[in-house]
């Protein structure tokens, strides 16, 4: 994860885009998209650390998008928030959270509120990467430590053969 966090926005509105990179660009670089078929390319050649998706996209949905994003390898772990304009019903947050987005807010929340929320996310994703290192480290010492282990199997094994013989 990049010392400034990296946020992919996804809206059909350039306006909605510009307002959120102006809104969050003191803490974090944002990158817009504004047409649904951009999305994938875009997450994978930039590699955000958190997507911010409208639901309401034309072409295709946030839901789709979402779903999309989750089925690439490239792009399956990056945390995915989807953005409404509209009141959100209970059906629609389960819908989003079934198509694998970590998080479902309004437009219309508050600055600091909406921030926080950010950091949360990011920082559980920080939190992902540094365990998936750890247990890379580990698993790396592990295949280390069974290799000196057999090299002296081996040699104790030989050395029985010879007190044998």
């Amino acid at each position: 994860m990049t010392a400034r966090p990296k946020i992919l926005a996804v809206d059909h509105d350039p306006a909605f885009t510009e307002y959120l990179s102006v809104k969050l660009s003191r803490e974090f670089t944002v990158i817009a998209a504004n047409r649904s078929d951009e999305v994938e390319a875009l997450a994978g050649a930039e590699s955000p650390d958190l997507i911010l998706c409208d639901v309401d996209m034309p072409d295709r949905d946030g839901y789709e998008i979402c779903r999309r994003l989750k089925a690439n390898a490239a792009t399956r772990e990056v945390p995915v928030i989807f953005l409404t304009a509209n009141r959100t019903e209970a059906l629609d947050e389960k819908r989003g959270f079934e198509a694998g987005a970590v998080d479902y807010v309004s437009k219309a929340l508050d600055r600091e509120m909406f921030g926080a929320r950010l950091r949360v996310h990011l920082a559980l994703r920080r939190a992902q990467h540094e365990l998936r290192n750890q247990n890379a480290q580990l698993e790396a010492k592990m295949a280390e430590r069974t290799a000196e282990i057999e090299a002296s199997r081996e040699a104790l094994r030989e050395a029985m053969h010879n007190l044998r013989t």
